[in-house]
């Protein structure tokens, strides 16, 4: 009774501090109410619409928020979230787009408006609206586009408190909907349509579980990954056998030794003192037992390949395009696997020079192969950079 007597024409009241707190206690009442009439429900939501209009800022924005319970958003034209949509892209005040952006409810319909906020010209609401990306939507519930149109404008965020939420909210969430599943995710983000972009995310969330340490074992989240990714896809030789090779795969091995050999990532092995690999564990103290040592290996070398099982696996590669024919389509991705097992080849340090003659017959192989070369073509410069790299 008292919100169809008193609320309802207090909400038209002159002064601006009754109308503000007639808001709240809207708000207020409605995160616990299950059930109303529906005469008066319609009469509160025509007089929060119409504070949404108000002259006053703080009443628009208190009067968003109020009308996040007034949202029927399985109707596909509803009144209270258009009129969040529109004041969302119009309203002057940051601090009402921000209420219509927290009020507005989160489904498919309005997830370009979401979007369309990690652009907008105050930081709060660039925040805001990531934040709300991360927590509200599965990144399986949108289009490639749309994903690859967030993680831009994520990864071109220069203020410091908005790229922390896109490091430490946005990409974790993303890779928990794939149950850490990078390839997956990759898949999902269809590495081939920026490659560029989807390297800046992956060295952005390593440089993230980087930051991780378990206190358990030592390891940073990074080593943690490194072992996984080593258990699933190579074998012995560091090389990628024990799953086929993906587009998206072939362009995760890639990246991961990019990252080992840019920033230095190093290994501990604990040792028996024979040199001979150990499963021995750290004491309570956390010292190592007497008859080992610790011994650090380049994380890249647990990744890489030695030269001659890389070109090997170059040449097979190879064969495997030239095997049969293809359609466009499955040449394209060929293509581009190729460049990324090349690029590989760029990491690699030549220890002497019987390894440079090894590689060198490799890519003049490539380079004088016509066949290959009517089927695939962009591949030319990743083979001048290694030659630039291992020249006399």
């Amino acid at each position: 009774m008292i919100i169809k007597d008193q609320l309802i024409k207090f909400l038209s009241n002159q002064k601006p501090h009754i109308r503000y707190n007639c808001c709240l206690l809207i708000r207020k009442l409605f995160t616990d109410l299950e059930d109303m009439d529906l005469e008066v429900y319609e009469k509160l939501k025509r007089s929060l619409l119409d504070r949404l209009r108000d002259k006053d800022k703080l009443i628009r924005s208190a009067a968003a928020l109020a009308l996040h319970r007034f949202q029927e958003s399985d109707k596909r034209s509803d009144l209270v979230s258009d009129a969040l949509r529109f004041h969302l892209r119009t309203d002057p005040d940051f601090r009402v787009r921000q209420s219509c952006l927290q009020s507005l409810s989160p489904t498919i319909a309005s997830i370009d408006e979401f979007i369309n906020s990690t652009r907008d010209v105050k930081d709060i609401i660039r925040k805001t609206a990531f934040t709300l990306i991360a927590d509200k939507f599965d990144i399986k519930n949108y289009g490639i586009d749309k994903r690859l149109q967030i993680l831009k404008n994520g990864m071109n965020e220069r203020h410091a408190a908005v790229r922390k939420v896109v490091e430490t909210k946005l990409l974790p969430n993303w890779v928990k909907s794939y149950n850490g599943d990078f390839v997956a995710l990759l898949y999902a983000l269809d590495i081939q349509s920026d490659p560029k972009l989807i390297e800046r995310m992956l060295f952005l969330y390593f440089d993230y579980i980087g930051k991780d340490v378990n206190e358990l074992n030592g390891k940073t989240g990074f080593h943690t990954f490194l072992d996984d990714f080593k258990n699933r896809f190579l074998e012995k030789f560091n090389l990628l056998t024990k799953e086929d090779l993906t587009a998206e795969n072939a362009f995760l091995w890639r990246i991961v030794a990019k990252y080992c050999k840019d920033k230095d990532i190093t290994v501990t092995f604990i040792l028996n003192n024979d040199n001979t690999d150990t499963n021995a564990e750290e004491m309570s103290d956390g010292s190592q037992p007497a008859d080992t040592h610790p011994e650090e290996i380049d994380g890249i070398d647990l990744i890489v390949p030695d030269l001659p099982h890389y070109c090997h696996y170059i040449n097979v590669f190879i064969k495997q395009i030239l095997i049969k024919e293809y359609e466009i389509h499955e040449l394209m991705e060929f293509e581009f696997m190729f460049n990324q097992l090349l690029s590989m080849g760029e990491l690699i340090d030549i220890g002497d020079d019987a390894q440079r003659q090894i590689l060198r017959k490799c890519m003049i192989d490539i380079l004088s192969n016509e066949e290959l070369f009517n089927r695939i073509h962009n591949y030319v410069q990743h083979l001048m950079k290694i030659f630039a790299k291992n020249s006399d």
